[in-house]
């Protein structure tokens, strides 16, 4: 996995939670076994948001900075290793009643499973997001390639790729409340 270039800044009006594109087989005339769909990509609902405290408490006034992965787009390309998911990732963030920086700075994952559900692969990445204006929100687009290495073709579609904010055990437990 890697990330590609850098983030782009947009407008969090603008960002819209966006459905993976499918891909299309270039060859009307391929075999049975050739491949024929994307790797499903999913956002993690219990990792699809994160809070950052002021100190202790949990009180919505304690809320320092929230966080939330808006959505994705993408597609995908079969090649000889297998497949290549390139994907942008739209992450958003706001500061709350007791955060006092310009900037938010978030972890998030990736990673890929396999048609039985075991864990090929995870990744760590962050990303910055500057807090402007008089609401101190923004958002970023992430911009992503995995390669998954495949021994069958037909198989990228059975294959998922995992997104959602790489959480402390408290967070989650907040974001299962």
């Amino acid at each position: 996995m890697r990330k590609v270039g850098g983030t782009a800044r947009i407008a969090l009006p603008a960002m819209t939670a966006l459905l993976l594109a499918a891909c299309a087989d270039d060859d009307p005339m391929a075999a049975a076994n050739t491949a024929t769909g994307c790797p499903q990509v999913q956002i993690v609902g219990d990792a699809s948001e994160v809070t950052q405290f002021s100190g202790e408490d949990r009180d919505l006034t304690d809320v320092a900075m929230r966080g939330v992965i808006l959505g994705f787009d993408g597609g995908c390309e079969y090649n000889d290793e297998g497949v290549t998911v390139d994907l942008l990732v739209d992450i958003a963030a706001a500061r709350g009643p007791a955060g006092t920086g310009d900037v938010a700075r978030l972890d998030y994952f990736v990673a890929i499973t396999d048609p039985a559900g075991d864990f090929l692969a995870k990744e760590i990445f962050t990303t910055e997001i500057a807090l402007q204006g008089p609401a101190a929100r923004g958002g970023v687009r992430e911009e992503l390639e995995q390669q998954i290495p495949l021994d069958t073709p037909a198989a990228g579609d059975e294959y998922n790729v995992l997104v959602g904010f790489q959480l402390t055990p408290d967070q989650l437990d907040y974001n299962r409340r």
